[in-house]
């Protein structure tokens, strides 16, 4: 952990089993949820340390991605494994598969509980993609299936208020970030582009966009047991 200068550093936790793609910080109650797939679990803990538990712990396959649904108390999972996308509430109860069609490799993961109550995902199999859904699954359409080829992060920028919203991914492959309306899929746009990276995960916050590169040395890390990040890099939007 660290501030987002990259000061105050800190390891949260260290009795990881394996590499952890995502970690998510719920902030109205100070609560981080990440993935261990050397587990195959999901946990929870308090960033102070003083409250840790495991709210998914089987049934798992391969997690590439996590999302909270901070309003309705629910998270979200792509599984790899088996190629589903699945939800449970916060404390992992009621858990069900929201969409089981249709998927090859889903990856990363977002939701938008506010504006249309959005899922999007990315998927990096046959036929690379990102798509949105309702929360609940329905109304599945297709946003972009052209020019992408391995779609590693996604994440929205919420403090937009110009537009309809903006849905950013980076592309391993295509060494870009790349944006679009969340609502229409229109507007396409490259907002960065560079040959010499190997773009795992992206993350928009305020009026600035944050990606990693496990491409450079690993010259600054954020809680490298939690994060396979070797460079966190930022640019104004």
């Amino acid at each position: 952990m660290a501030n987002t200068d990259g000061n105050n550093r800190s390891v949260l936790f260290t009795n990881q089993k394996g590499p952890n793609n995502n970690v998510f910080l719920l902030s109205d109650n100070d609560t981080i949820y990440w993935v261990d797939m050397g587990l195959s679990t999901i946990s929870r803990a308090k960033r102070d340390q003083t409250w840790r538990e495991d709210v998914v712990t089987n049934g798992i396959g391969r997690v590439e991605g996590i999302a909270v649904d901070w309003i309705a108390g629910n998270i979200y999972w792509t599984d790899q494994g088996f190629d589903v996308i699945e939800v449970a509430r916060l404390n992992g109860s009621f858990r069900y598969v929201v969409i089981s069609q249709g998927l090859d490799k889903p990856r990363a993961i977002t939701v938008h509980p506010e504006k249309g109550r959005y899922l999007f995902w990315t998927e990096w199999g046959q036929y690379p993609r990102i798509e949105r859904s309702r929360l609940d699954g329905s109304q599945r359409v297709v946003l972009v299936n052209v020019s992408i080829s391995w779609p590693n992060g996604i994440s929205i920028d919420y403090e937009v208020t110009n537009t309809e919203g903006l849905l950013y991914w980076c592309d391993a492959r295509t060494d870009k970030i790349e944006r679009i309306n969340l609502e229409t899929g229109d507007n396409r746009e490259v907002v960065l582009a560079n040959n010499n990276m190997d773009m795992f995960s992206v993350s928009v916050f305020e009026s600035y966009i944050y990606w990693s590169d496990r491409s450079e040395p690993p010259s600054y890390s954020v809680s490298p047991v939690l994060l396979q990040m070797r460079f966190v890099h930022r640019q104004r939007l």
